[in-house]
Order: structure tokens, then sequence, then C-alpha cells
């Protein structure tokens, strides 16, 4: 059995599958896909680093999560408002979000 992390990974690429499938069956051939690569600054973590789609019009950045029926978790105020190990405190994605809105001005 594999464990959490992994787990995870494979959620993450049947998404990342199925957006690449859906981008194709529209006819949109020039998106490009970036999955688990780095795009802030040393020392800015990058909250948003799973799955990043170039689309012409638009960027989107997408952190995926998961869970299972042995590791259920119910988001909650606690993970948006501190460091807690689901690494979602708004600060943080803020932070994260910043640094890429100024590196995508320059």
């Amino acid at each position: 059995m594999l464990n959490s992390a992994h787990q995870g990974y494979i959620y993450q690429d049947i998404l990342g599958a199925y957006f690449i499938a859906q981008e194709l069956a529209h006819g949109k051939g020039t998106t490009r896909f970036h999955f688990d690569y780095k795009k802030t600054p040393n020392g800015v973590p990058d909250k948003f680093d799973d799955l990043v789609i170039y689309h012409e019009e638009a960027t989107s950045f997408i952190q995926i999560k998961y869970s299972s029926d042995k590791h259920r978790h119910v988001l909650t105020k606690q993970d948006f408002s501190s460091r807690s190990s689901y690494d979602l405190a708004l600060f943080d994605l803020f932070e994260t979000w910043k640094a890429l809105w100024i590196s995508a001005l320059n």
C-alpha cells in the first residue's frame, strides 16, 4: 500500500491528465502545463506549485490536496489561520500570490 504522500501524487497525476484531456478535447493545443514546478523567488514559499495551466488568455495556479477514507481531513479555519501540517495559512498563500504576481509583471 502506498503512503499518503504517494497516494496524493497519484491523485495529482490523474487530475493533471484530466485537465490535459479537457484542453485537447476543446482543441486548445497551445495550452502549456507545469507539474511540481517552483516559480517563486528563493525564500518565498510556493504554495501553488502542484499544477500550473498556461492558457492563452489566463494562467491558473493550482494546489491539489488529497484525502481518503483512511486519511480524512475536512478543511477548517485553523488550516487557513496558522501554519499547520496542511500548510495552507492564508498569509503564506498571499505571499505566494504576491510573489507570482510581481514575477509575472517583470
